[in-house]
């Protein structure tokens, strides 16, 4: 039995007990605060956490990695994990490249000189952004390019 298989079954035999729903008793609500409701959580979660342990590998490989980086090489690898996935990276690295504003439009004053700038997020679009040339968009973080030969000018 893998450790997948034994996790269903575990959570599969939870105790069920009865809740007072509507004025009346009804049952087979999970019960997780009785004894082996605590047993079988604490039991799936070690069984997660075994889960994770083999991703990283056997411990021959963990200890090639030791030898080859050594110990430092593990603190690494979790500020890298803080960091993200490689998609979430490059997610971050795409919204850092400056995408044109739409509906960018140049308010002026009454004598000429421009006072502010308007334009709509080019990516969630649902933001609409009134600023001195503010460089991210304040909902999803799309670095803005507010160059544009075509503003309209008001």
């Amino acid at each position: 039995m893998t450790e997948k298989e034994a996790i269903e079954v575990l959570l599969k035999n939870v105790p069920k007990c009865c809740k007072m729903v509507d004025g009346g008793y009804k049952g087979g609500f999970d019960d997780w605060d009785c004894d082996m409701g605590q047993a079988i959580r604490i039991a799936v979660f070690a069984l997660q956490e075994i889960q994770q342990y083999r991703d990283l590998g056997t411990i021959e490989k963990i200890k090639l990695w030791i030898d080859l980086f050594g110990l430092d090489c593990f603190d690494e690898l979790a500020a890298y994990r803080k960091i993200g996935t490689v998609e979430e990276c490059r997610a971050a690295v795409e919204k850092k490249k400056p995408k044109k504003v739409n509906n960018r439009k140049v308010l002026r004053l009454f004598d000429g000189r421009p006072y502010c700038i308007q334009g709509d997020c080019p990516v969630c679009g649902r933001c609409k952004n009134e600023s001195n040339y503010t460089d991210y968009c304040p909902a999803c973080g799309q670095k803005f390019d507010w160059r544009n030969a075509n503003a309209q000018e008001l």
